[in-house]
């Protein structure tokens, strides 16, 4: 069939075809939880197993509604979606698995999880951007055959399978096509979900979906899902689109900085705020964190609308974050034996503690949406106790 296709050639094949990191990359992530779940020699007590559940169910309530799904206990790892095992991987399982593996097997985990998000983050349309993808590259490449090598040590040579071969030369790819999301299967097996919706019965549904598309052809909806491809200068400075509006009084819990004159004690206050690729609301904690003017964690209490000099202005008002820590870190080895460290916080994933510190921006010095979640304490002999310190990761949208 390939080899039908004009101007394809099967001796450019390893070029003009990418690797699905759906497939591949996650199907990894699926393995080493096999392993540590089932399989006699690397397996977790169920003591243990037990507490990586109950973290992974106190996430639920934490995930933002970008999510499709929301984490499943360990115990239901059979039954995963893709998406499950993307979350797992790129934002919650170091956290699930934090002061419960072994250092050993905790910093395996980090190595792919650090070089995937790496390779998942988005990349302005700049000049400088092969640049950049060439310098993340490398950083990736480092860290994926470092993972591989220590895969075989922890785990034996059984795990080196062709998935484990393929995640090396996942690199090449990035740097010819640019981030995994750009290239992967996910929006295949998102369609999917679009085109059973338009059967409506067993008999003949070939036919059924030609019909369904042929009225929205028609009535010119076809197409009208919207556009995911957006540039990420452009995202930020759009009129966005504001949502359950009330009325509130400013006190004096926040201060916007401009003259009274301007700003009227009483103004109108929004719940939601809906961007392109995300939304911010205040009427749920788990959609409520987000970065701002650059580096600073913001959680938001007000989303507020004034008018000023014929003019709406946004701000959003909240409390801020001290960064405390680095989730984790990895040391990868050269040839030499010289151990280079890798911090998180360079992937947007770090340790803060909320603070009474109250920060008021305007719109466009937001710049992503954070995942935040609470670490917990205590949970390894006994119920978890939730701190006041957070685990935040930034999207990779």
């Amino acid at each position: 069939m390939l080899i039908g296709i004009l101007g394809f050639e099967i001796k450019f094949c390893s070029k003009e075809i990418s690797l699905d990191y759906m497939h591949m990359l996650l199907g990894i992530v699926e393995t080493l939880l096999k392993k540590i779940k089932d399989v006699p020699q690397f397996k977790l007590d169920n003591k243990t197993i037990e507490c990586i559940d109950r973290r992974l169910v106190t996430m639920q309530k934490y995930f933002p509604v970008e999510f499709q799904q929301d984490p499943d206990p360990l115990t239901f790892l059979a039954t995963w979606k893709a998406m499950q095992r993307h979350s797992f991987l790129v934002y919650t399982g170091v956290i699930a698995f934090r002061d419960i593996l072994c250092m050993e097997k905790l910093h395996h985990f980090c190595l792919l999880m650090m070089a995937a998000r790496i390779l998942m983050c988005r990349v302005d349309n700049t000049p400088q951007r092969q640049q950049i993808l060439a310098d993340r590259a490398a950083v990736a490449d480092k860290l994926l055959r470092y993972f591989v090598q220590e895969s075989v040590r922890l785990y034996t040579a059984d795990i080196a399978a062709l998935k484990m071969h393929e995640v090396v030369h996942l690199v090449n790819d990035y740097l010819r096509f640019g981030p995994l999301d750009s290239f992967s299967a996910f929006c295949f097996e998102s369609f999917l979900g679009k085109l059973k919706k338009l059967v409506r019965g067993h008999c003949h549904p070939d036919i059924q979906v030609i019909n369904e598309f042929s009225t929205l052809l028609l009535c010119g909806k076809l197409g009208r899902g919207g556009d995911r491809n957006i540039d990420c200068l452009e995202e930020y400075f759009e009129t966005p689109k504001l949502q359950y509006p009330y009325t509130c009084s400013l006190n004096n819990t926040f201060k916007c900085g401009k003259t009274a004159s301007k700003h009227p004690l009483f103004h109108v206050a929004y719940k939601r705020l809906f961007f392109k690729l995300f939304c911010l609301r205040t009427d749920n904690d788990a959609d409520s964190y987000c970065v701002v003017n650059g580096n600073v964690y913001m959680n938001v209490r007000e989303i507020l609308l004034f008018h000023e000099e014929n003019e709406e202005c946004i701000y959003l008002c909240g409390n801020t974050f001290e960064i405390v820590d680095a989730v984790y870190r990895v040391q990868v080895p050269d040839d030499e034996g010289n151990l280079t460290i890798y911090s998180s916080d360079a992937v947007g994933q770090v340790v803060g503690r909320l603070t009474q510190n109250i920060l008021t921006c305007e719109l466009s010095a937001v710049s992503q949406k954070v995942c935040a979640v609470p670490l917990m304490e205590g949970d390894v002999n006994g119920p978890a106790v939730l701190t006041d310190t957070y685990a935040l990761t930034r999207f990779l949208h």
